[in-house]
């Protein structure tokens, strides 16, 4: 019996110990990888910069600048301040060229920025003009895009009915492409949308629209399984 017991005793050490080497080699790549990707994309910035300096005003600057502002976005420690600034320089030279694609794209980066600080009706007003944009271009990515931001903003805010109104436009949408991926995709978005209203009408203590809308989010989810 103690022959069984330090044998034991000594395995659970070794588990022990692996263990913890284990998450320490985790830890370290993770570090490693997450300051290598910062790394990559502040020289991008870098050299994307240096360019803007001698760049003319024109639709490609816009496009340098949005690209400069995504960037911003996408850093391991994302900088909003950076972000704001080269977006919003980015919008005004597109206004002002009448390049609407790119005032998309910076509609686009500056709702996101607006989003993160809580400005939610700034957000929905970038995201907003994105869409108009993206109506008058007939552009269906822009569409889609756009109602999928002013959907989160109405998420954020707890508006889950109107939500729901544009999930259900997004899924529309997807029916009418035929891409059976964006379709399943907007299927199991759609579902996400019916369960938070079921669940703010739980709380409301109203059983009846709250059952209709799990089973539609159910029904959702069945759909996109069979895709």
């Amino acid at each position: 019996n103690t022959l069984k017991i330090n044998y034991f005793n000594d395995v659970g050490k070794s588990v022990c110990k692996n263990s913890a080497l284990k998450n320490i080699i985790i830890l370290w790549l993770f570090n490693f990888i997450f300051f290598q990707v910062g790394f990559t994309q502040q020289s991008k910035i870098d050299s994307l910069v240096k360019v803007l300096k001698l760049a003319k005003e024109d639709t490609n600057k816009v496009k340098i600048l949005n690209e400069v502002t995504a960037i911003f976005l996408q850093l391991p420690l994302a900088d909003y301040k950076k972000a704001l600034h080269f977006g919003e320089e980015s919008r005004l030279l597109a206004e002002k060229l009448f390049f609407e694609k790119g005032a998309a794209i910076a509609y686009d980066n500056l709702g996101k920025v607006y989003g993160y600080y809580g400005f939610y009706e700034k957000a929905f007003e970038n995201f907003l003009n994105q869409l108009k944009i993206g109506e008058r271009l007939n552009d269906s990515m822009i569409i889609i895009k756009s109602n999928e931001n002013l959907a989160f903003i109405y998420s954020l805010e707890g508006n889950y009915q109107k939500e729901l109104e544009i999930k259900m436009r997004l899924e529309k949408l997807a029916e009418a492409s035929g891409d059976k991926n964006r379709i399943a995709v907007a299927l199991w978005n759609l579902s996400g949308g019916y369960m938070r209203v079921c669940r703010q009408m739980i709380k409301q203590n109203d059983s009846t629209w709250a059952n209709y809308n799990y089973d539609k989010a159910i029904e959702c989810d069945l759909k996109a399984l069979k895709i």
